[in-house]
């Protein structure tokens, strides 16, 4: 409820929220049900050296997980 109710206020507000912690497809899930705009965490991606970090969003792009 409290999830739901910061998405609802933010969009209200005209504001981009972002969910931080997403660690699972089941969290990604609600989210995007949600109508959450961006979301970081685990599931997207582990912490990485910069120079990988090019790959990964070669990669990213490719799926169709957004």
């Amino acid at each position: 409820m409290i999830l739901e109710s910061s998405l609802n206020m933010a969009k209200k507000l005209r504001i981009t929220a972002v969910a931080e912690g997403v660690e699972t497809q089941a969290d990604w899930n609600l989210l995007r049900q949600l109508g959450c705009d961006l979301a970081q965490g685990y599931f997207m991606a582990r912490p990485m050296e910069a120079d990988a970090f090019l790959n990964w969003v070669r990669d990213w792009k490719q799926r169709e997980v957004i």
